[in-house]
This record gives C-alpha cells, sequence and structure tokens, in this order.
C-alpha cells in the first residue's frame, strides 16, 4: 500500500520522502525535543 501512494502522490508531481522510523527517532532528540508522538515528530521533520 505504501508503494501504491508514493506512486499516486509523485504522478501528481508531488515531493515524496519516506523516513526510516530508527533515523527520525535519532533525529528529533538532536533539537531537543524529547516527547515522541507522531504529531510532534511530523512537525519536526517539516521544519
Amino acid at each position: 500500500m505504501e508503494a501504491e501512494v508514493v506512486k499516486e502522490f509523485t504522478i501528481h508531481d508531488y515531493n515524496v520522502h519516506r523516513a526510516q522510523g530508527r533515523k527520525v527517532k535519532q533525529f528529533i532528540p538532536s533539537y531537543g525535543q524529547k516527547t515522541k508522538t507522531d504529531k510532534i515528530n511530523a512537525k519536526m521533520l517539516t521544519t
């Protein structure tokens, strides 16, 4: 299903990146953010 979503977005000229969960978990604390929720992770990745 994930591959289908990525394909559909790229067909419509959206930039898509699939982040690896392990790397996200290591990246977020580097900004001093200790709380771990999907909402906070998404916000940190888009800034």
